[in-house]
């Protein structure tokens, strides 16, 4: 069954991202609490949180480096925009062009999985303007507009983050 499902699911797309499917060659998942994990550790079985089905969540405690590092973004909720649908192998640089036409970008932040600086992207980014008025015009003109192929959600940025 697992050949099968390799055979027809590789290299589909899902949710309109292309796929790679590949057999599982490495030692079984980890499951429980991670060796040594401490206080401050959870694990979310399931549901989890809004919009996640389980695994773990930012902030986070558990294996590998980075686990535990809480985004921190800072200023004024009015100048900043949400940007989501990113392609992941954006960089900040090419964000800040992307938004420079309408005004002066102060600061971007590409989210990452593990909230490291490295970690791979989440497809999603803050990007903080000098006005609010600069932030209202990027969400005006910049949502939907196209970024490497990709047609990108730009929306006011909220004290929890995604609009």
């Amino acid at each position: 069954k697992a050949q099968a499902a390799v055979a027809a699911l590789n290299a589909s797309e899902l949710a309109g991202r292309a796929i790679t499917v590949d057999p599982w060659t490495g030692a079984k998942p980890r499951t429980g609490p991670p060796k040594g994990s401490g206080k401050g550790y959870f694990f979310v079985k399931g549901g989890g949180k809004e919009g996640h089905k389980g695994g773990f969540q930012m902030g986070a405690k558990g294996w590998g480096k980075g686990w535990g590092k809480n985004v921190q973004v800072h200023g004024d909720n009015s100048q900043m925009v949400y940007v989501a649908n990113l392609p992941f192998k954006a960089e900040w640089q090419e964000v800040k062009d992307h938004f420079k036409f309408v005004g002066t970008v102060e600061f971007v932040k590409i989210l990452t999985q593990d909230g490291t600086e490295y970690g791979q992207s989440k497809g999603i980014a803050c990007v903080r303007f000098t006005t609010a008025a600069e932030a209202n015009q990027a969400v005006a003109q910049l949502n939907g507009s196209e970024m490497s192929g990709r047609n990108i959600t730009v929306d006011r940025w909220s004290s929890s983050g995604a609009p």
